[in-house]
């Protein structure tokens, strides 16, 4: 969405200080304004005695707001940078502000968190249904110079993840590493290696109109035999971002896919989703 901020959801957490440092620094790259968004809530059962109470937790959800757009201006001058406090559930707050953003980014796990629980609900509930690309900021990537991976399985999320990918590479000036996995070798029917080099010709199809598209971007692509949860994971090891579609093949309509959702738990770098 041109001219479309970033945004951020702010806790005050050490997770959410992550995704709120990986935003600012796309937010320069994108030369775009961020907006460091923090959700409160009366989080008690029984209403607060007084208004001062309500008054009180509107000051402090304030004051972690424009904390977070102290920390982002930190990352470098030129940045425009707001912090807003809204009131609503966590979820259901940032998921219709995600509508007018051209992205969200999250931590992995905030406040509202266990430890034990790799994605907290919030994250999870974004992942499935934003209206625009999510990032999830569960580890900072091992270095910025490596490549944008994206995974590739012919469903149109897939061909969404693709665009983000390239475009990611091109403001980033990396090469993008487009993956393809077989299936589970009990789900094909007929003989395997037939099966395989007629998938491996299908993703080529699928990924040379967009190394056409984006020419000066170096392009390195991989089919592999191994399942697409350890293709991607093994691929995202050296990577500075993974780009995975909402819902793959034979995902539900509704639901993120299963491969996505794997890796917002286990990927070692920022995992962006898309659809």
């Amino acid at each position: 969405m041109d001219g479309a901020e970033i945004l951020v959801g702010y806790d005050g957490s050490d997770e959410s200080r992550r995704a709120l440092r990986w935003a600012a620094r796309e937010a320069r790259l994108r030369k775009t304004s961020l907006t460091a968004c923090h959700v409160w809530h009366w989080p008690f059962g029984m209403p607060p005695s007084g208004p001062e109470i309500m008054e009180t937790f509107r000051l402090m959800s304030e004051h972690t707001a424009a904390s977070g757009a102290i920390i982002a201006r930190g990352v470098g001058p030129g940045l425009t940078v707001s912090g807003r406090a809204v009131r609503g559930p966590v979820a259901e707050t940032l998921l219709g502000l995600s509508g007018k953003a051209q992205m969200m980014v999250v931590g992995h796990r905030g406040n509202e968190g266990f430890d034990g629980l790799l994605v907290g609900s919030v994250a999870a509930r974004l992942a499935a249904h934003a209206y625009c690309p999510l990032v999830v900021v569960r580890e900072s990537p091992v270095t910025d110079e490596g490549p944008v991976v994206a995974g590739v399985d012919g469903s149109p999320a897939s061909g969404a993840a693709l665009a983000f990918a390239f475009e990611e590479a091109a403001l980033r000036g990396v090469c993008v590493h487009l993956v393809s996995s077989a299936q589970d070798p009990a789900a094909v029917a007929g003989d395997r290696a037939e099966w395989d080099q007629e998938a491996a010709a299908r993703f080529e199809r699928a990924v040379a109109p967009w190394c056409e598209k984006y020419p000066y971007v170096p392009t390195r692509t991989s089919f592999l035999t191994t399942p697409p949860r350890l293709a991607l994971l093994s691929a995202a090891e050296e990577a500075t971002l993974l780009v995975v579609g909402r819902r793959g093949n034979g995902d539900v309509r509704g639901l993120l896919g299963s491969v996505s959702q794997y890796m917002t738990h286990y990927a070692p770098c920022p995992v962006a989703i898309v659809s």
